[in-house]
Protein backbone atom coordinates (compact mmCIF):
# COMPACT_ATOMS: atom_id res chain seq x y z
CA UNK A 1 0.00 0.00 0.00
CA UNK A 2 0.81 3.22 -0.86
CA UNK A 3 0.28 6.96 0.76
CA UNK A 4 -1.45 8.46 -1.84
CA UNK A 5 -1.63 12.67 -1.87
CA UNK A 6 -5.01 12.22 -2.84
CA UNK A 7 -7.61 12.98 0.14
CA UNK A 8 -11.58 13.03 0.36
CA UNK A 9 -13.59 15.87 2.03
CA UNK A 10 -16.36 17.41 2.32
CA UNK A 11 -16.72 20.69 0.84
CA UNK A 12 -19.82 23.65 2.19
CA UNK A 13 -21.18 26.08 -0.23
CA UNK A 14 -19.89 29.23 1.93
CA UNK A 15 -23.49 31.30 0.17
CA UNK A 16 -25.48 28.65 1.96
CA UNK A 17 -27.86 29.99 4.32
CA UNK A 18 -27.49 27.01 6.43
CA UNK A 19 -24.12 25.37 6.45
CA UNK A 20 -22.51 28.97 5.29
CA UNK A 21 -22.84 29.01 9.22
CA UNK A 22 -19.37 28.93 10.77
CA UNK A 23 -20.90 26.95 14.07
CA UNK A 24 -22.94 24.79 12.17
CA UNK A 25 -19.63 24.00 10.29
CA UNK A 26 -18.21 23.27 13.20
CA UNK A 27 -20.44 21.78 14.62
CA UNK A 28 -20.95 19.17 11.35
CA UNK A 29 -16.86 18.81 12.02
CA UNK A 30 -17.66 17.70 15.71
CA UNK A 31 -20.04 15.15 14.33
CA UNK A 32 -18.17 13.96 11.83
CA UNK A 33 -16.28 10.51 13.00
CA UNK A 34 -13.38 10.19 10.33
CA UNK A 35 -11.91 6.47 11.95
CA UNK A 36 -15.88 4.90 11.28
CA UNK A 37 -15.58 6.33 7.65
CA UNK A 38 -12.35 5.06 7.18
CA UNK A 39 -12.95 1.40 8.21
CA UNK A 40 -16.36 1.22 6.67
CA UNK A 41 -15.70 3.01 3.45
CA UNK A 42 -11.77 2.47 3.10
CA UNK A 43 -11.94 -0.44 4.73
CA UNK A 44 -8.98 0.62 6.84
CA UNK A 45 -7.05 1.56 3.58
CA UNK A 46 -6.70 5.50 4.22
CA UNK A 47 -5.02 7.82 7.09
CA UNK A 48 -7.02 10.54 9.06
CA UNK A 49 -6.39 14.09 8.35
CA UNK A 50 -7.28 17.25 9.51
CA UNK A 51 -5.29 19.50 6.76
CA UNK A 52 -4.76 19.04 2.70
CA UNK A 53 -1.14 18.14 3.59
CA UNK A 54 -0.20 14.89 3.49
CA UNK A 55 0.16 13.58 6.64
CA UNK A 56 3.10 11.38 6.56
CA UNK A 57 4.57 13.03 3.08
CA UNK A 58 4.12 16.65 3.28
CA UNK A 59 7.18 19.23 4.54
CA UNK A 60 4.28 22.00 5.15
CA UNK A 61 1.91 19.70 7.60
CA UNK A 62 1.39 20.77 10.76
CA UNK A 63 -0.80 20.18 13.94
CA UNK A 64 -1.07 22.96 15.30
CA UNK A 65 -4.45 23.56 14.39
CA UNK A 66 -7.74 23.46 15.64
CA UNK A 67 -8.83 20.53 16.12
CA UNK A 68 -12.09 18.68 16.05
CA UNK A 69 -12.21 15.29 17.23
CA UNK A 70 -15.19 12.90 17.25
CA UNK A 71 -17.23 14.66 19.81
CA UNK A 72 -21.09 14.16 18.80
CA UNK A 73 -22.08 15.84 22.79
CA UNK A 74 -20.09 18.95 22.08
CA UNK A 75 -21.94 18.96 18.29
CA UNK A 76 -25.23 19.03 20.40
CA UNK A 77 -24.33 21.50 22.70
CA UNK A 78 -22.96 24.12 19.98
CA UNK A 79 -26.14 23.58 18.57
CA UNK A 80 -28.03 24.37 21.22
CA UNK A 81 -26.53 27.03 22.17
CA UNK A 82 -26.82 28.68 18.66
CA UNK A 83 -30.90 28.29 18.74
CA UNK A 84 -30.60 25.19 16.89
CA UNK A 85 -33.40 23.44 19.22
CA UNK A 86 -34.36 19.41 18.63
CA UNK A 87 -37.99 19.30 16.67
CA UNK A 88 -40.03 16.69 15.26
CA UNK A 89 -38.72 13.49 14.22
CA UNK A 90 -35.64 14.65 15.86
CA UNK A 91 -34.23 17.24 13.32
CA UNK A 92 -33.02 20.48 14.84
CA UNK A 93 -34.79 24.03 14.09
CA UNK A 94 -34.37 27.67 14.46
CA UNK A 95 -36.61 30.42 14.02
CA UNK A 96 -38.92 27.57 11.84
CA UNK A 97 -36.16 26.79 9.44
CA UNK A 98 -35.20 22.86 9.98
CA UNK A 99 -31.12 22.53 9.81
CA UNK A 100 -31.35 20.53 6.67
CA UNK A 101 -29.17 20.51 3.67
CA UNK A 102 -28.48 18.51 0.32
CA UNK A 103 -25.47 16.19 0.27
CA UNK A 104 -24.08 15.66 -2.83
CA UNK A 105 -21.44 13.47 -4.43
CA UNK A 106 -21.29 11.92 -8.37
CA UNK A 107 -23.61 9.14 -9.00
CA UNK A 108 -20.63 7.13 -10.60
CA UNK A 109 -18.60 7.35 -7.43
CA UNK A 110 -18.98 4.00 -5.02
CA UNK A 111 -16.81 6.01 -2.33
CA UNK A 112 -18.86 8.85 -2.49
CA UNK A 113 -21.78 7.23 -2.20
CA UNK A 114 -20.35 5.38 0.66
CA UNK A 115 -19.37 8.04 2.41
CA UNK A 116 -22.20 10.33 1.91
CA UNK A 117 -24.12 7.14 4.09
CA UNK A 118 -21.81 7.04 6.89
CA UNK A 119 -21.97 10.65 6.94
CA UNK A 120 -25.40 11.35 6.69
CA UNK A 121 -26.16 8.80 9.76
CA UNK A 122 -23.49 10.17 11.66
CA UNK A 123 -25.21 13.65 10.94
CA UNK A 124 -28.42 12.81 11.40
CA UNK A 125 -27.53 11.68 15.08
CA UNK A 126 -26.49 15.60 16.00
CA UNK A 127 -29.95 16.65 14.51
CA UNK A 128 -28.81 17.35 11.12
CA UNK A 129 -30.61 16.19 8.35
CA UNK A 130 -28.37 15.92 4.91
CA UNK A 131 -30.92 15.16 2.15
CA UNK A 132 -28.54 12.76 -0.86
CA UNK A 133 -28.36 14.43 -4.27
CA UNK A 134 -26.20 13.10 -6.44
CA UNK A 135 -24.93 13.70 -10.06
CA UNK A 136 -23.27 12.60 -13.20
CA UNK A 137 -19.79 13.45 -13.19
CA UNK A 138 -19.76 15.31 -16.04
CA UNK A 139 -21.99 17.30 -14.74
CA UNK A 140 -20.89 17.61 -11.22
CA UNK A 141 -17.52 18.58 -12.47
CA UNK A 142 -19.16 21.06 -15.34
CA UNK A 143 -16.26 23.78 -15.55
CA UNK A 144 -19.33 26.25 -16.98
CA UNK A 145 -21.54 28.28 -14.34
CA UNK A 146 -24.17 25.29 -15.23
CA UNK A 147 -21.64 22.57 -13.13
CA UNK A 148 -22.81 21.48 -9.75
CA UNK A 149 -19.65 23.13 -8.19
CA UNK A 150 -18.71 25.84 -10.51
CA UNK A 151 -22.00 27.55 -10.51
CA UNK A 152 -22.39 26.92 -6.70
CA UNK A 153 -25.35 24.22 -7.53
CA UNK A 154 -25.48 22.63 -3.66
CA UNK A 155 -25.11 22.66 -0.34
CA UNK A 156 -22.09 19.69 0.90
CA UNK A 157 -20.51 18.52 -1.94
CA UNK A 158 -18.24 15.50 -1.05
CA UNK A 159 -15.17 14.39 -3.24
CA UNK A 160 -11.70 13.67 -3.76
CA UNK A 161 -8.52 16.04 -4.61
CA UNK A 162 -5.47 14.85 -6.02
CA UNK A 163 -2.58 16.67 -5.15
CA UNK A 164 1.07 16.90 -5.59
CA UNK A 165 4.25 17.02 -3.28
CA UNK A 166 4.67 20.61 -3.70
CA UNK A 167 2.28 21.93 -0.80
CA UNK A 168 0.45 24.74 -2.49
CA UNK A 169 -3.36 24.21 -2.70
CA UNK A 170 -4.07 27.50 -3.72
CA UNK A 171 -6.03 26.40 -7.11
CA UNK A 172 -8.68 25.21 -4.66
CA UNK A 173 -8.30 27.27 -1.43
CA UNK A 174 -7.39 30.90 -2.79
CA UNK A 175 -10.13 33.92 -2.55
CA UNK A 176 -8.32 34.61 -5.36
CA UNK A 177 -9.53 31.53 -7.11
CA UNK A 178 -13.09 31.70 -6.46
CA UNK A 179 -15.27 29.88 -8.82
CA UNK A 180 -16.36 29.92 -11.77
CA UNK A 181 -13.24 31.82 -12.53
CA UNK A 182 -11.26 28.92 -10.02
CA UNK A 183 -11.43 25.61 -8.70
CA UNK A 184 -12.72 27.23 -5.07
CA UNK A 185 -16.34 26.34 -5.32
CA UNK A 186 -16.79 26.62 -1.24
CA UNK A 187 -16.35 30.73 -2.20
CA UNK A 188 -14.13 30.88 0.76
CA UNK A 189 -12.41 34.45 0.70
CA UNK A 190 -10.06 34.10 3.62
CA UNK A 191 -7.64 37.15 3.02
CA UNK A 192 -4.88 36.04 5.30
CA UNK A 193 -4.81 32.94 3.93
CA UNK A 194 -5.16 33.74 0.52
CA UNK A 195 -2.05 36.00 1.26
CA UNK A 196 -0.29 33.05 2.81
CA UNK A 197 -0.54 30.70 -0.79
CA UNK A 198 0.34 34.35 -2.65
CA UNK A 199 3.95 34.83 -0.21
CA UNK A 200 4.57 31.06 -0.76
CA UNK A 201 4.37 31.03 -4.93
CA UNK A 202 6.86 34.11 -4.34
CA UNK A 203 9.72 32.26 -2.46
CA UNK A 204 11.72 29.06 -2.58
CA UNK A 205 13.03 29.73 0.97
CA UNK A 206 11.02 26.73 2.89
CA UNK A 207 11.11 27.80 5.85
CA UNK A 208 9.25 30.98 4.75
CA UNK A 209 6.97 28.42 2.52
CA UNK A 210 6.18 26.03 5.88
CA UNK A 211 5.03 29.30 7.61
CA UNK A 212 3.07 30.64 5.19
CA UNK A 213 1.55 26.71 4.71
CA UNK A 214 1.42 26.80 8.51
CA UNK A 215 -0.83 29.88 8.32
CA UNK A 216 -3.78 28.69 5.54
CA UNK A 217 -3.90 24.96 7.24
CA UNK A 218 -4.74 27.18 10.60
CA UNK A 219 -7.23 29.34 8.95
CA UNK A 220 -8.68 26.25 7.01
CA UNK A 221 -9.32 24.71 10.59
CA UNK A 222 -10.73 28.16 12.00
CA UNK A 223 -13.22 28.77 9.02
CA UNK A 224 -14.24 25.15 8.34
CA UNK A 225 -14.64 25.74 4.38
CA UNK A 226 -14.23 21.86 4.30
CA UNK A 227 -14.10 18.69 6.62
CA UNK A 228 -11.27 16.75 5.62
CA UNK A 229 -11.79 13.41 5.87
CA UNK A 230 -8.89 11.38 4.94
CA UNK A 231 -5.71 10.96 2.85
CA UNK A 232 -6.32 7.75 0.45
CA UNK A 233 -3.68 4.61 0.50
CA UNK A 234 -3.84 2.88 -2.56
CA UNK A 235 -2.65 -1.04 -2.55
CA UNK A 236 -1.41 -2.58 -5.23
CA UNK A 237 -1.24 -6.64 -5.75
CA UNK A 238 2.07 -8.54 -7.66
CA UNK A 239 3.46 -11.79 -7.62
CA UNK A 240 5.53 -12.33 -4.47
CA UNK A 241 8.39 -13.17 -6.94
CA UNK A 242 8.76 -9.95 -7.85
CA UNK A 243 11.56 -7.64 -6.29
CA UNK A 244 12.25 -4.11 -6.88
CA UNK A 245 8.89 -3.00 -7.09
CA UNK A 246 8.71 0.25 -5.15
CA UNK A 247 5.49 2.06 -6.16
CA UNK A 248 5.79 6.20 -5.79
CA UNK A 249 3.52 8.17 -3.94
CA UNK A 250 4.36 10.85 -6.32
CA UNK A 251 5.25 10.26 -9.84
CA UNK A 252 3.89 6.25 -10.75
CA UNK A 253 3.49 2.71 -9.35
CA UNK A 254 6.15 1.80 -12.26
CA UNK A 255 8.53 4.76 -12.36
CA UNK A 256 11.46 2.62 -12.29
CA UNK A 257 10.84 -0.65 -14.06
CA UNK A 258 14.75 -1.08 -14.58
CA UNK A 259 14.69 -2.26 -10.83
CA UNK A 260 12.36 -5.17 -11.63
CA UNK A 261 13.61 -8.49 -11.42
CA UNK A 262 11.30 -11.99 -11.19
Amino acid sequence: RVDAFAWSHADFNLKHPIVGDLTVRRALAYATDRNEIIQKVAHGSAIPANTDQQPHYSWAVTDDIAHYPYDPAKAEAMLDAAGWKVGAGGIRVKNGQRLEFTLSTQTESNSGKANETVLQRQWREVGAQADVKNYPTSQFFDNSTNGILQGGHYDVALFAWLGAADPDDSAVYSGDNQAPHGQNAMFWNNRTATDAMNDALKTIDQTRRKQDYKIVQQQLALDVPTIILYFQRIPYVYNSDLTGFNPSPVISAFWDPWDYSI
